[in-house]
């Protein structure tokens, strides 16, 4: 398997050639072959998954196919996706319900932490790092879910909704986080320990 930084540099070049949609060709012809009515997708990151150009491009020979490209930035606009998505799929009623579901968790979170934080008196300073070589700090919700997680703002996160950023050691090093997490997009719990 390739090294973090080997693979870094194959986005990024990537990216800077403007091929970041060969990173996930879609078949268009086996896609047509499924005959779907709904194609779920993301704007959000082009590393993660087709975007919605390349899946309507890859749709435009489907009749009736519907692309649905989702870019939720912060936890707000998760659960809003949820609904968003299951009006797609003619549910409405489910989204709505796991909308309400996912909100009750994040309020039990937090005042869980609240609780906690109360007793201990102080609250340890978290850092996330989505990816190792050149490290990367988590983006998007992810300030959000640390902030609920831990009760303190999280260390040397971007703020909530914005993308993520490489960092050098030396950042990661000033900001003396007490605890770090790593959780390298793309990869499991294997590969991330």
């Amino acid at each position: 398997s390739a090294s973090q930084a080997h693979i870094n540099d194959a986005v990024a070049r990537a990216a800077a050639e403007g091929a970041g949609e060969r990173l996930y060709p879609l078949d268009a012809q086996a896609l047509a072959r499924t005959e779907p009515t709904v194609v779920l997708t993301q704007d959000l990151c082009a590393v993660c998954a087709p975007g919605g150009a390349a899946a309507t491009a890859a749709c435009s020979s489907v009749p009736g196919a519907r692309v649905v490209s989702t870019s939720p930035s912060t936890l707000a606009e998760v659960a809003r996706s949820f609904e968003e998505i299951a009006e797609a799929l003619g549910v409405p009623d489910r989204g709505a319900v796991l909308r309400r579901e996912f909100d009750e968790r994040v309020a039990a979170v937090a005042d869980a932490v609240d609780r906690a934080g109360a007793l201990r008196g102080s609250t340890p300073s978290v850092l996330l790092l989505e990816w190792l070589d050149p490290p990367f700090d988590g983006g998007h919700w992810t300030p959000e879910m640390l902030e609920l997680a831990s009760g303190t703002q999280p260390a040397l996160q971007p703020r909530p909704g914005a993308k993520s950023s490489a960092r050098g050691w030396d950042e990661v090093e000033e900001a003396d986080p007490d605890c770090v997490l790593v959780a390298c997009c793309g990869f499991g719990t294997e590969r991330n320990t």
